[in-house]
């Protein structure tokens, strides 16, 4: 039985990830202060893929994401681990 796609592999689907993991951590604490570990970041999946890094017998899947950091309107551009990448919209956030 196929299982139903995950919005994490699909490109064009929604993702949303930690804004520490996106950007470096000084930017992250410029802008976003006390909150800079919690705060999160929503975006689009560009590419999803499986690398065996070397002197591994494991896969890992990577997500690479179009991130939109709101408060200062940029936009990154980040290939996250995909355990780093959670589907859907921020909890904290509304619309990406």
């Amino acid at each position: 039985m196929p299982q139903a796609a995950d919005e994490q592999t699909t490109i064009g689907g929604l993702v949303h990830a930690l804004a520490c993991h996106v950007s470096n951590k000084t930017h992250c604490k410029c802008l976003y202060g006390s909150n800079w570990r919690t705060k999160g970041v929503n975006g689009i999946v560009v590419c999803v893929e499986k690398r065996l890094q070397t002197g591994n017998k494991r896969e890992s899947m990577f997500v690479k994401a179009r991130n939109i950091i709101t408060c200062s309107s940029e936009e990154k551009t980040t290939e996250l681990n995909s355990r780093s990448v959670e589907p859907g919209v921020c909890p904290d956030e509304s619309v990406v």
